[in-house]
């Protein structure tokens, strides 16, 4: 694992006993972490660009933790939060778990609970970044199409309606790992469908869905005549 590639835990609490001893408790089990007493410090920090997640405590000087989660949604800053707090309750709890996060703790927790919900926020953002790695590499195959070659993907993706009998090759739809397509009987169209939607729906369907703010001649068609 390069030091890009390291995970870090980052932990957001105003008490500096607390900071210390999360830290001292990740630095035991080889886990990289950079703690902050606010908010403000931490949107200033230059973080890592690797799998991370967050420990924040609720109740923070100036801000509420539950809402430094939403302000952190609403930037666009995707990243697994783990709650900590000595003062939780049920509707606070269950707020918490419905905006996304992880885990919610309340103090003092076992150590072996934190280290847990730290290693599954891990690998959730290592996840979310394998697929937003997934759609960029599907979108830039996606932004070199034809306008044909993005009629037939939407052909593909649909189930190829419409019966379309042309022979349909293009190299750079490669990308959806589907070989040529000829059809031509109706029989066979609703065989070749079915197969090819199998082969491509998760693939083109993350990308599609992925894409906002379509033009009217970005739409993707599925008739073809």
């Amino acid at each position: 694992m390069t030091p890009s590639d390291a995970p870090t835990v980052f932990v957001i609490d105003d008490d500096p006993h607390v900071r210390e001893s999360i830290q001292g408790l990740l630095k035991s089990v080889g886990l990289r972490s950079q703690s902050f007493g606010t908010t403000q410090e931490f949107l200033r920090c230059k973080r890592p660009d690797g799998p991370s997640c967050l420990v924040l405590d609720v109740r923070l000087p100036g801000v509420n933790g539950l809402e430094f989660q939403r302000e952190l949604a609403d930037k666009g800053l995707l990243i697994p939060i783990i709650f900590i707090t000595g003062h939780g309750d049920i509707p606070m709890t269950v707020k918490a778990m419905k905006s996304g996060a992880v885990e919610f703790l309340t103090k003092p927790f076992r150590d072996q609970d934190l280290l847990d919900a730290i290693h599954q926020a891990l690998d959730r953002d290592r996840v979310m970044r394998q697929r937003q790695d997934d759609v960029a590499e599907l979108r830039k195959h996606y932004d070199a199409l034809t306008a044909r070659e993005r009629e037939v993907m939407g052909l593909v993706v649909s189930g190829m309606q419409g019966r379309p009998r042309r022979y349909i090759s293009s190299p750079r739809l490669e990308f959806l790992a589907v070989p040529p397509l000829k059809i031509v009987t109706p029989s066979r169209s609703r065989v070749l469908a079915a197969s090819y939607q199998r082969i491509i729906a998760r693939r083109s369907a993350t990308l599609l869905n992925s894409r906002h703010g379509h033009s009217d001649e970005d739409q993707i068609s599925c008739h073809c005549r």
